[in-house]
């Protein structure tokens, strides 16, 4: 059973690590005091609560803008002081500016999908070479695995999984910026 932990806390993005807030149940909130110096000095964008682990309490999922750098921070029951931090893979990003969570290949573990973000178009223009690649990522007891969605390029600003055609399976729906066409990609059950 999953603890709703979110309606607990909530995180804010700042430009120097996230923001915590729990709710004391009375209409107000209190600063939740956290210190990851491995965040501290990025730019957040996305922050996000989910389970990754499967313990039934809400997990943070941070991405930074510049390196491209994403974390997992582990919450230990309510939480979240000494965190055990994981970094998610993402080559070659800028920044994720979208991510969507589910079970994709079946295994009981969240997969998720990194919507990746870049300067310029992917015709005219690309910052790095790769860096408009969306990223697939399987976890594996918290292992990651990242794999390249090449055929599906940004600049990504949405992202959600979905079983849109009804056969059970996740499908992928990303919403692009600029000229590029939003993308209807559909699951095959096994993570692909």
């Amino acid at each position: 059973m999953t603890r709703a932990v979110a309606s607990a806390i909530y995180a804010l993005r700042g430009n120097n690590g996230i923001l915590l807030y729990k709710n004391l149940g009375t209409n107000t909130f209190a600063t939740e005091d956290i210190k990851i110096p491995q965040i501290d000095n990025l730019g957040i964008h996305v922050v996000a609560f989910v389970d990754i682990n499967n313990d039934g309490w809400q997990d943070i999922y941070v991405t930074s803008y510049g390196e491209g750098k994403n974390y997992f921070i582990l919450n230990k029951k309510g939480k979240f002081q000494n965190p055990i931090l994981l970094e998610v893979p993402n080559t070659r990003a800028i920044v994720t500016e979208a991510a969507s969570f589910g079970d994709l290949n079946k295994d009981g573990y969240l997969d998720f999908v990194q919507g990746n973000w870049f300067f310029g178009s992917i015709r005219y223009l690309s910052s790095k070479k790769g860096a408009e690649t969306n990223k697939l990522v399987i976890n594996k007891g918290l292992q990651f695995i990242e794999g390249s969605l090449a055929e599906i390029t940004g600049p990504t600003l949405s992202t959600l999984l979905s079983d849109f055609t009804n056969d059970n399976n996740l499908d992928l729906i990303v919403g692009n910026d600029h000229e590029e066409p939003d993308i209807f990609h559909i699951g095959n059950g096994e993570g692909a």
